[in-house]
């Protein structure tokens, strides 16, 4: 039995996502790491009180200059360290040292800040485009950036700039930091990174925010960049106070490739006042992957136009595979799109995802799509998904779990062995721009379960035609605790087109269980688990 299986109920969904954001927090802060040294490195030691008690430097500045390339600065705490860091070199930098030596290093105990104290970017690093150096950041809390007026790419990066680098982040907190105080167009209120590649692991980017004026990533805004983020959390940052923002935990653009895995993203906004674009993630111009990600109570805007409560996508590439999404809002104040999901323009995929609570608006604005808005306009926009639960995404003045608007080009929509079930106003609309081919899905309990389209062996409340459809109740193992895996005797069992049918049937289902169990395929996302239990023969000794 896997580990989704057992996840039962919307409440059980949030308390496991909160526990992992607190485990994630536990990690950063109480984890011990050992890093590996090219035998040729020189290693420093940093202490308020050097050169006594072994260090040599007081300062982590003194030690960067005095380091060469490849070298790695032990950092002593619990200390504050009041400093505006400028790398331009390879450089590790391990925080959270007992000593001098760093024989023990525990972040949670030996606590070492890095403190912008709000006169500039809390760490700049500048390398060279043709080779950039790599530069690792390891056990910092680093607070107090203030990129406003700062020389160097000013309003980029409140508490960490990259430009031209490799840079790590691992076991560290990035929070209270902003990117810009004034009107300027921002970028990155806790990170920010150009022409870089990232590995950031293990880390907290807290309560960042990017500018009043034009802010893009509250929280980390990456741009021509590639590379990993895992198990980060990304919890209320802010991208935009008064106007425009665009990606309130994470922003993207023209990064390619990018992968996250494991990540948790609630509780951002990109825009308190403003129209607003990705409340958790916004993603332009980008090949991504996201993969079992937990993105929650995300807003994209809570008092005006809102797209994208949780996940934004334009012009991009983008594969989602088992993230959670759930709880997230598109608008507060106005028309409102894509609560869990909006895509404009992309080609995207989405196999064994999660939406649940979502809604596109929580006024008595318009409300499009939701759980999931795709959208064409400049160029044709072609969604494949398989395996999806969407399910209470809900606005009081209707909605639906699924809108596909072709504005001037066409949305191409496929959904295969997915639940679609109570969500208002409607399942899945397409409108007359749009091409939907719709293959063993279980709608009800949605108001109209389709409109603009038609399905094949589904399972349809309305009893909508259609090659193989049936009209029965499902039969959840519990509907109402929010476990839409199907009992042993639902109709749906065996009733769904098998891939000489239909090619893009899966071999397994959201569990991971393999597909057929029984003599056909089952309608859903679910395939009914089969215990084979072999007859008990007692023999003679």
């Amino acid at each position: 039995m896997t580990a989704r299986r057992r996840l039962k109920g919307l409440f059980g969904i949030s308390v496991l996502l909160a526990t992992a954001a607190l485990l994630a927090v536990y990690l950063v802060l109480s984890l011990a790491s050992t890093a590996h040294a090219d035998p040729g490195a020189a290693f420093w030691a940093v202490c308020p009180e050097a050169p006594a008690n072994g260090c040599d430097f007081a300062t982590i500045q003194g030690a960067v200059g005095a380091a060469s390339a490849g070298d790695i600065i032990r950092v002593v705490g619990p200390n504050v360290y009041a400093e505006n860091l400028d790398i331009d070199k390879e450089i590790t930098l391990l925080g959270g040292c007992a000593n001098a030596a760093c024989a023990v290093r525990v972040p949670a105990v030996y606590v070492t800040t890095i403190d912008g104290g709000g006169n500039g970017r809390a760490v700049t690093i500048v390398g060279n485009a043709s080779d950039p150096p790599p530069v690792t950041l390891d056990g910092f809390f680093i607070t107090g950036g203030d990129a406003t007026n700062e020389s160097y790419y000013a309003a980029y990066g409140g508490g960490i700039g990259a430009w031209y680098s490799d840079l790590t982040v691992l076991h560290s907190v990035v929070t209270d930091n902003v990117a810009a105080q004034s009107d300027s167009s921002s970028y990155g209120g806790g990170l920010y990174t150009l022409h870089s590649t990232v590995n950031i692991r293990y880390t907290n980017v807290l309560s960042n925010y990017s500018a009043s004026g034009s802010g893009n990533g509250g929280g980390i805004a990456l741009q021509y960049s590639d590379g990993v983020l895992d198990n980060v959390l990304l919890r209320g940052n802010v991208a935009n106070v008064t106007a425009g923002g665009a990606g309130g935990g994470l922003y993207l653009s023209y990064c390619d490739p990018m992968t996250l895995t494991g990540n948790a993203v609630y509780s951002n906004i990109a825009s308190l006042d403003g129209n607003g674009y990705g409340g958790g993630i916004y993603v332009y111009e980008s090949d991504v992957r996201l993969i079992e990600n937990g993105v929650r109570e995300n807003f994209a805007s809570p008092n005006s136009i809102g797209l994208g409560g949780g996940l934004y996508f334009q012009h991009s590439t983008a594969a989602l595979q088992a993230n959670w999404v759930l709880s997230n809002t598109a608008a507060g104040g106005g028309n409102g799109y894509g609560g869990g999901v909006y895509m404009y323009d992309n080609v995207a995929t989405m196999e064994g995802d999660v939406l649940m609570g979502n809604s596109a608006a929580s006024t008595s604005a318009p409300s499009w799509g939701n759980g999931i808005h795709v959208e064409a306009n400049v160029s044709p926009t072609l969604l494949t998904a398989v395996n999806v639960i969407l399910a209470f995404n809900t606005f009081p003045n209707g909605g639906h779990a699924v809108y596909a608007w072709g504005v001037q080009e066409s949305v191409a929509l496929t959904i295969v062995n997915s639940t679609i079930v109570s969500n208002t106003s409607t399942g899945i609309f397409c409108d007359a721009n749009s091409t939907a081919t719709l293959v063993n899905l279980i709608l009800w309990n949605n108001g109209d379960d389709l409109a603009g389209c038609t399905a094949s062996y589904s399972d349809i409340e309305d009893g909508d035609a259609g090659t193989g459809n049936i009209s029965a109740d499902p039969r959840f193992v519990d509907a109402a605790g929010y476990d839409f895996h199907l009992r042993a005797d639902s109709p749906c069992v065996d009733a769904g087109a098998g891939p000489s049918v239909f090619p893009y049937v899966p071999d397994t289902d959201w569990d991971g269980d393999v597909r057929p169990m029984g003599s056909g395929y089952d309608i859903g996302g679910d395939e009914v688990y089969v215990l084979v239990y072999l007859p008990l023969v007692l023999r003679d000794s």
